[in-house]
């Protein structure tokens, strides 16, 4: 029968006992000798907020993927009027009016892409307003990304007003370059529908990995947008969490409602206990980051040969066991 937690492991979630504390594991680390590469960005909204009548058929002849044929050319000239998205675009430039900063950032994920994959191609950087599409903040294949500035206006913005506190960390300006870097090594994963808990948590922990590895300066908080509380919350309750998954028999377990309780975003994971709250959410996620780490602690692997490394070799070869 499963069991769940003894009134001792409740005893120690509750009260969060500073003891309880995993050891420090080492994150990735920055690589000093850097490929250059060569950046380009262009700030499509600005182009399209001047546009005028007949400058039109040049920018859809130099952005076509921009312009689907749904509407009208006399319907796209008259779009950037629109109240909504002339709002955006003050938003927008008005966060956005120096973007050196974000451009350096770019930079340096980039360098970091390609000393870990040698083929890759840097991307036409492309900003954009998407009218808060939300689903899609960075979009990436091959040669271009596209970044939708709109939907990094930081998480206190009034535009976000009605969006739950637990997603508007990722809303933050700083956040591009992460999601830039999650959108490459969402690309590096191997795409295969994984069953099983365990494999489930791994390969969303390898996504997290090379995130942090190419971008590997910024915290694992910044990494998983949890807030402070959250993530203290984490690290002292690991091994309770760890020993929960395997005394209710979930880590071989095929049941998809197991991604949504642990993996999926949320405001807390669902372990159906009084302390629900009290957690962050995909802490599966987090886990499988951690078994991950684990994983290069013990194990020579570079970057591509992880990615393309099965889950359940990774998890019978990381010795992942959390301390007390």
């Amino acid at each position: 029968m499963k069991r769940f937690f003894s009134t001792y492991t409740l005893l120690l979630l509750n009260l969060i006992f500073v003891t309880s504390i995993s050891c420090k594991k080492d994150a990735p680390k920055p690589v000093e000798n850097l490929p250059p590469v060569k950046l380009r960005i262009s700030r499509f909204e600005k182009e399209f907020h001047t546009l005028r009548p007949g400058d039109f058929p040049a920018l859809k002849k130099k952005y076509p993927y921009f312009f689907p044929p749904s509407k009208s050319d006399e319907e796209w000239v008259q779009y950037p009027k629109d109240s909504l998205w002339n709002a955006l675009y003050e938003q927008t430039d008005s966060v956005f009016k120096d973007f050196s900063g974000i451009e350096k950032s770019l930079t340096r994920v980039f360098q970091h892409v390609k000393y870990h994959y040698p083929k890759f191609r840097v991307p036409h950087v492309i900003t954009m307003i998407s009218l808060l599409d939300t689903d899609y903040q960075v979009i990436y294949k091959d040669s271009l990304m596209i970044l939708s500035l709109d939907t990094f206006l930081g998480k206190d913005n009034v535009f976000y007003s009605n969006l739950p506190s637990y997603l508007r960390l990722q809303y933050e300006p700083s956040q591009i370059p992460v999601a830039a870097a999650r959108a490459i090594a969402v690309e590096t994963a191997p795409r295969i529908p994984y069953r099983r808990f365990i494999d489930r948590m791994i390969a969303a922990g390898k996504i997290q990995y090379a995130t942090h590895t190419f971008i590997p300066w910024i915290s694992e908080e910044e990494l998983f947008r949890y807030s402070p509380e959250k993530m203290q919350w984490a690290k002292q309750n690991e091994k309770h969490i760890w020993s929960y998954f395997i005394d209710n028999e979930m880590l071989f377990d095929t049941d998809k409602e197991l991604a949504t309780r642990f993996i999926d975003k949320a405001p807390f994971s669902k372990f159906y206990k009084a302390f629900d709250a009290e957690s962050p959410g995909r802490i599966g996620e987090w886990i499988g980051y951690h078994i991950i780490q684990s994983y290069m602690e013990h194990n020579k692997a570079d970057l591509p040969r992880l990615m393309a490394t099965p889950p359940d070799v990774i998890y019978k070869k990381s010795h992942y066991k959390p301390n007390k």
